[in-house]
C-alpha cells in the first residue's frame, strides 16, 4: 500500500479518500458520518432496536476491546503492486454495465456462491470457529482485498495493519456482508454497483456502475458500548 495512517487504516486510492480517514473513507466514500444512521444499514434485520436506538447517539467506539485474534500475515500479498493508483478507462459506458451486469449474472451460478435479497453475492472462503456476528453498530476489525471483476487489484491491506471501522459508516455491501461472519471467517463479497458506489463511482479510480469483488477475513468485534 501507498502509506498507512497512524490508526493502520490503509490509504490506497489517495484521490478517493478526500471525505475522511483510511479505507474506512474510501469504503465508506459518500456517506456522511453525520447522516441518519439506521438508513445506512443495508441488512436491517441485522439490526435490533436497541442497536437502533444507540445508532442515533454519538459514538465513541475504542480500538482496545476486540474480541479475536491478531492476523497471521497471510492470504492477502497481491501479485501486482499497489502503490499507485492507476485511473481505470471503460470505454463504451453501455458495454461496460453489459459486462458487469453479465459478470455477476454467471458469478450467482458458481458453486457455493449465495445471493441475498440485496443482491450481494458472497461465497465463503475460510471458515473460523464460529460465535458472534457483529451487528451494524459494531466497530470491526478486518484485513481485505479489492479487485474488478477482470482481476485487477484496486487496493489492499496487504504488507500493512488491519483496517478498524464502525460498520454502519461504509458501503452499503460492506455493511450487510461483515454482518454475516463471525471472528476467523474469510468471505468473497461480489458487491453490484448499487451496493458499492453506483453510477457515481470513486473518483478517478472505481468507474460508475462498477462490480467490485472483495475477499475480507475479520479479525475482531468491539460491541457497541452505550457509555
Amino acid at each position: 500500500m501507498a502509506e498507512t495512517s497512524n490508526r493502520g487504516l490503509t490509504l490506497g486510492i489517495a484521490a478517493a479518500i478526500a471525505v475522511g480517514i483510511g479505507l474506512a473513507a474510501y469504503i465508506g466514500m459518500g456517506r456522511d458520518e453525520a447522516a441518519d444512521p439506521p438508513t445506512l444499514a443495508a441488512n436491517p434485520d441485522a439490526m435490533d432496536n436497541d442497536s437502533v436506538a444507540a445508532l442515533e447517539e454519538t459514538t465513541d467506539l475504542g480500538t482496545d476491546a476486540y474480541e479475536g485474534e491478531t492476523y497471521d500475515g497471510g492470504d492477502f500479498a497481491g501479485d501486482a503492486p499497489l502503490n499507485e493508483a492507476v485511473p481505470v478507462e471503460i470505454g463504451d459506458l453501455d458495454s461496460f454495465i453489459e459486462t458487469q451486469e453479465a459478470f455477476l449474472a454467471a458469478n450467482a451460478t458458481k458453486d457455493g456462491v449465495i445471493t441475498t435479497k440485496t443482491g450481494l453475492q458472497y461465497r465463503i472462503l475460510k471458515q473460523g470457529g464460529g460465535g458472534a456476528k457483529p451487528k451494524a453498530i459494531d466497530t470491526v476489525r478486518v484485513h481485505y482485498l479489492g479487485r474488478f471483476i477482470d482481476g485487477q487489484e484496486f487496493d489492499s491491506s496487504s504488507g500493512g495493519d488491519p483496517i478498524e471501522f464502525p460498520l454502519y459508516q461504509v458501503i452499503p455491501g460492506w455493511t450487510e456482508g461483515v454482518q454475516l461472519m463471525s471472528i476467523g471467517d474469510k468471505f468473497e463479497f461480489t458487491l453490484p454497483h448499487d451496493l458499492a458506489y453506483g453510477p457515481d463511482g470513486a473518483g478517478a479510480d472505481i468507474p460508475p456502475y462498477a462490480t467490485l469483488v472483495f475477499d475480507v477475513e475479520l479479525l475482531g468485534i468491539v460491541p457497541y458500548k452505550d457509555d
